[in-house]
């Protein structure tokens, strides 16, 4: 066996600097000579298209590999090693059983709606479709949804029960905590608003989307436009997300 594919099938998916260390210290490679090497790669070794990490690294595997749950726990702690939002996003997606509806994926992916030198969830959720990593699939009576890609139609079909049962449970939480918020006026009553399950805007405080929100005028929650002249109170703010699993 290629030493490459013999350090990946011992390491599993990883960054090619760590393969190139390894080449250097356990099979006493010249680091050009290994960086060369890892470049040339095999047949049966490919690398992740379109996402790099940081100093231009590449996530190095074998194809069988692909896939497979160490694939995706090494790639997401390497891509979330440097604060990436995609691996932030892909975190947040298999917190989820793997599958989230289209409309929720600005909600959970964490990115800001805008923001100077951040990624958009827009952007984030198409570069993570053209790299394959996720897959929009259509669920009958959902809709859209963003899914881990698997290349097998029957993992996405044993995903849709647990689903369809989180999507019920979570909806009717909401709805209750909508509903205290009310009750014990911590938000304004008529303003309480809970994430949709269509293409429509979802609930928003700053730049970021939330599973609900609600402006609040409670005393601890508010502050002064300008404590020197008096000015009256900003408002606060109630936002929570939701997450069961």
């Amino acid at each position: 066996m290629n030493s490459i594919e013999e350090i990946l099938k011992r390491e599993g998916p990883t960054s090619s600097s760590k393969v190139v260390d390894i080449l250097v210290s356990s099979y006493g490679l010249a680091k050009p000579a290994a960086r060369k090497r890892v470049s040339r790669g095999t047949a049966n070794i490919t690398s992740l298209k379109g996402i790099t990490l940081p100093r231009r690294e590449k996530f190095v595997y074998l194809k069988s590999d692909y896939g497979s749950p160490q694939y995706w726990d090494n790639l997401i702690s390497l891509l979330q090693e440097s604060n990436s939002a995609y691996g932030l996003a892909l975190g947040a997606l298999i917190q989820r059983g793997s599958i989230v509806l289209k409309a929720h994926f600005p909600i959970i992916c964490g990115s800001p709606l805008r923001q100077a030198k951040h990624l958009s969830p827009e952007t984030v959720l198409q570069r993570l479709i053209s790299t394959k990593l996720v897959s929009i699939i259509h669920i009958s009576n959902l809709g859209e949804c963003v899914a881990l890609s698997k290349g097998n139609d029957l993992y996405y079909e044993e995903l849709i029960p647990a689903f369809r049962a989180r999507m019920i449970t979570e909806n009717i939480l909401l709805g209750g905590v909508s509903t205290w918020i009310k009750n014990i006026g911590l938000g304004s009553y008529g303003k309480v608003l809970i994430r949709n399950d269509g293409e429509g805007n979802q609930p928003k405080v700053g730049t970021f989307n939330w599973d609900l929100t609600a402006p609040s005028y409670v005393g601890a929650l508010t502050s002064l436009a300008n404590p020197s002249k008096g000015n009256k109170s900003n408002q606060g703010f109630v936002a929570c997300d939701i997450c069961l699993d």
